[in-house]
């Protein structure tokens, strides 16, 4: 039901997509804080994930989110959880120099936060700066010197945590996809 025009809209804006990214940074030499109740009240439960309990709660999914597949996607190895009775709430991964996929263009002593996803059950409950917050003393106590996180600008409350956790706005860019590869250099 759906007119010529509105119809080449859509294919277009499948095969040609400009995505504005807000860049945050946190320089890691800088004191690591944040004031939020995940952190206070449930910082055990936070942890650096581990790929066999990952595994075991993707079997258990009727739905498995892509953002819990980043190492099958990437291959990347690391990765924070929020888990509460058994379930994982919150995923985080983290990016470095030489791994795919990534939107920064990274030195050594430098980490990319990317394809966070906190389930909707679990949301509004500060738990995504606290599990920022949490990679971030991750990082510097492995040599890194500044983290690095993307968000689209239309995502407030992403943008909020991220704040939240203490990172600072870099930049704006606009990202350039053609048939959802990306185009924009790093």
């Amino acid at each position: 039901h759906q007119s010529i025009g509105e119809i080449a809209t859509l294919l277009l804006n499948f095969l040609f997509k400009k995505d504005s990214i807000l860049i945050y940074i946190k320089d890691l030499d800088c004191a690591i804080e944040v004031s939020c109740r995940a952190e206070s009240n449930g910082h055990k439960l936070i942890t650096k994930g581990d790929f066999s309990e990952l595994e075991i709660v993707r079997r258990k999914m009727a739905e498995i989110p892509w953002e819990f597949m980043c190492n099958h996607y990437d291959g990347v190895k690391d990765f924070f959880i929020y888990k509460d009775n058994g379930i994982i709430g919150h995923i985080s991964w983290i990016y470095y120099k030489d791994d795919p996929n990534r939107i920064i263009d990274l030195t050594e002593t430098e980490g990319e936060i990317k394809y966070s996803l906190t389930l909707r059950e679990f949301r509004g409950q500060g738990i995504y700066p606290a599990v920022l917050t949490r990679i971030q003393g991750f990082l510097k106590g492995n040599g890194c010197k500044r983290a690095f996180i993307c968000v689209k600008e239309d995502n407030r409350p992403s943008i909020r945590g991220i704040e939240k956790a203490g990172f600072k706005l870099l930049n704006k860019i606009d990202l350039l996809k053609v048939f959802g590869i990306q185009l924009s250099k790093r």
